[in-house]
């Protein structure tokens, strides 16, 4: 029996497994391995989402698409196992740690768990990394965005050693390069302006023989050096 689509809700998938996963956890690992660090703290603002049906001209009524290929081409946590064990890192989804779900209306809640829970795990250094949907909130805080007082307040509770990660996807200036502006936005949010680095995709020089990276997303990373900052 066909389930109607408001009944088939699952976290956010859609863009699992894009190209910019490729630069997301390929920048991850190099950095991990650079630095000796082997935990990752994953903070992915995880949402509900629905799928469409699949139609067939000989069938009146559209069928969902099985459970089992979505979990296969779209579930984060399907795939979770898989990365870890391929990365040879410490995955922690901490969306599924902390027992709230991330929302707009939530967000408060959501932030101080997230506080609550890196500061009650600050046993070996790690990589914190804030995974939003689109990245640091603009003139107007919306669902896909994380604001500049909750990276303060993630900031807070890391420990000397700890590295923090962001993800930001391209958006417009009026005047600026998009990359630097939010560079200097995010070091503002934790209090060094000269430390902030970034990796992105390198498609230049390239041909046609190499399948291009995503050139709209930037990974930003600060390490922690003082924790009265």
């Amino acid at each position: 029996m066909s389930l109607n689509i408001h009944e088939r809700k699952i976290m956010r998938d859609r863009w699992y497994g894009d190209n910019r996963d490729l630069i997301k956890w390929g920048g991850i690992k190099i950095l991990c391995k650079d630095k000796g660090i082997n935990k990752i703290f994953w903070v992915a603002y995880l949402r509900e989402d629905c799928w469409t049906d699949i139609k067939f001209d000989d069938n009146i009524i559209p069928v969902p698409v099985p459970d089992e290929v979505i979990r296969h081409f779209k579930s984060i946590r399907q795939n979770m196992s898989q990365l870890r064990e391929t990365l040879d890192l410490d995955i922690i989804l901490v969306d599924d740690e902390i027992g709230e779900k991330y929302s707009h209306q939530n967000r408060v809640k959501y932030t101080k768990l997230i506080c609550e829970y890196i500061k009650n795990n600050a046993d070996v250094n790690k990589v914190v990394f804030l995974d939003p949907d689109t990245g640091l909130e603009p003139n107007r805080l919306e669902e896909t965005h994380v604001s500049k007082d909750e990276i303060k307040q993630i900031w807070k509770p890391l420990k000397v050693g700890d590295y923090l990660v962001f993800y930001q996807h391209k958006f417009w200036p009026t005047t600026g390069n998009w990359k630097d502006i939010r560079k200097d936005q995010f070091a503002n949010c934790c209090n060094n302006e000269n430390d902030v680095k970034m990796w992105c995709a390198d498609d230049f020089p390239t041909n046609n023989d190499f399948a291009k990276l995503a050139s709209d997303v930037v990974f930003y990373f600060i390490k922690k050096k003082d924790l009265s900052a």
